[in-house]
């Protein structure tokens, strides 16, 4: 959900840098707005609606054939969820939502924005209690289902851990430049105070979803003494370990947050409950790999450099255009024929270099579990030399991770299942394990995956560098 709430919000951000587009036949007859801006998503949600009922019905039905029934939803829910993406944007470039809004309320400070993204969240939302029945007959029977209204609960959480992780920071972020443009026009303070408004929303945000997320401190326990000692060990600062409260619906481990004082490393109460500390502790090693490597800065950077990258191409192929005679309209920043195509390629030029780096990232966490459990585990007949048992120890890890979450433990199939986000951010889970046994034998402190991505880091701060230069040369 993180791609795709950073191209809702950078749908936004790029029409109100383009000002007000407006269809002149829609402006005769300003009711069908709402109407047609609106009524795409519930169609969608009732279709979706008709086919996680059925599909709950088929799981019921043929338990045996759950493992394909699901996968085939994941796909349909997928493109139901890039399709009410693209309907966003179509309401925001082809039929002016955002600024009939704003006629009619005011340029209310991030008001107009998030009523423009409530189809998108009223959609989703539907789908999510479609998929309700689902969920608790996977999960089997919870104590947290006995309550009232438990759908709503359930809804609840799932925009809370999907939607806000990345549009509660964005919408501060959106907010804060929306008071800058309109309060401090001269430069270069508005530079500056539009920085600093990014700098502390960012240093802040693991802040900000801690509160968000249903998080809870890591009770004392022996883990919780094991996990604190394996922070040490690797001198990695953090504020706090805290459960994330999935009430079983979820197994998984995050870190957030760049500063020790303000870094917190989750795990999830289905985690914590159903598996063993041996493999807690991979996953937990997992987490500490991030960290220790600094993928969390160095993400930043290359998700920089990725943008440069295919903003740099765009800008050659204009340049070639305009060798051969061809010259773009002089209000061409404007013009909502040429700045939706620019938009898109810049999106999936950045989503297939990002998502390289990214999966080269997470492999590179995978084996610092694996260097890690193969010094635990000790093997003095090879020493320094990793061990098929620290392998089997992730592998394991990973294993259970998918089959408690339901992911598919086969290769992709096609491009809805490659494209999925855990696929497009991590790799398959078949794909990270058949990495992993290559590992066996080889050195600890040599493995070919740390200069892989060192070569990465260096190529995308090279090219950042370099875009920086040539944008401000030409600025001159």
């Amino acid at each position: 959900m993180q791609l795709y709430v950073i191209i809702l919000m950078m749908g936004l951000m790029a029409y109100r840098q383009m000002g007000p587009q407006t269809d002149p036949i829609l402006d005769a007859w300003p009711w069908l707005v709402p109407v047609l801006a609106i009524a795409p998503f519930l169609v969608i949600s009732l279709f979706a609606w008709i086919v996680y009922h059925s599909a709950f019905r088929a799981v019921r039905r043929r338990p045996e054939r759950c493992e394909p029934i699901l996968t085939r939803l994941r796909m349909f829910s997928s493109i139901c969820q890039w399709g009410l993406a693209l309907m966003f944007l179509v309401d925001l470039f082809a039929l002016g939502w955002l600024e009939w809004l704003r006629v009619r309320l005011g340029d209310l400070i991030l008001v107009n924005d998030v009523l423009a993204l409530s189809p998108v969240f009223g959609a989703l939302m539907l789908m999510w209690a479609a998929y309700y029945p689902i969920d608790r007959y996977l999960r089997g029977a919870h104590p947290d289902d006995e309550g009232r209204f438990p759908r709503l609960r359930f809804i609840a959480s799932q925009v809370r851990h999907q939607l806000l992780l990345m549009m509660a920071p964005l919408l501060l972020l959106l907010g804060w430049m929306q008071i800058v443009d309109r309060y401090v026009a001269a430069e270069p303070y508005h530079s500056v105070v539009s920085a600093a408004g990014l700098i502390i929303v960012f240093m802040f945000a693991p802040l900000m979803i801690r509160f968000v997320w249903d998080t809870v401190p890591l009770p004392p326990s022996e883990l919780h003494n094991r996990l604190l000692d394996l922070c040490r060990k690797y001198h990695v600062r953090v504020r706090t370990l805290l459960m994330w409260r999935t009430h079983g619906g979820m197994v998984n481990g995050a870190v957030m947050g760049i500063v020790g004082r303000l870094r917190y490393i989750l795990l999830t109460d289905g985690l914590i409950e159903r598996m063993d500390p041996d493999h807690v502790e991979a996953v937990m090693a997992h987490e500490l790999g991030h960290v220790t490597r600094r993928h969390i800065p160095w993400m930043l950077v290359c998700a920089a450099a990725s943008i440069s990258v295919v903003a740099m191409a765009i800008s050659g192929v204009q340049l070639a255009a305009e060798s051969l005679g061809w010259r773009m309209p002089e209000t061409w920043e404007q013009d909502p024929n040429v700045q939706v195509p620019i938009i898109f390629v810049l999106t999936m030029g950045f989503a297939v270099v990002f998502g390289y780096i990214s999966r080269r990232f997470e492999r590179q966490a995978d084996t610092f579990a694996v260097q890690h459990m193969t010094e635990r585990l000790g093997d003095p007949a090879a020493p320094g030399v990793i061990t098929a048992e620290a392998v089997h120890v992730v592998t394991e890890a990973l294993t259970q991770v998918a089959k408690m979450n339901h992911i598919p433990l086969g290769r992709p199939s096609t491009i809805w299942e490659a494209m999925t986000p855990m696929n497009w951010r991590h790799g398959s889970i078949p794909w990270r394990i058949a990495y992993l046994d290559t590992l066996v034998g080889q050195r600890v402190d040599d493995c070919p995956i740390d200069r892989k991505v060192r070569r990465i880091r260096w190529v995308c701060a090279a090219v950042l560098l370099a875009a920086i230069i040539l944008g401000g040369a030409g600025d001159m």
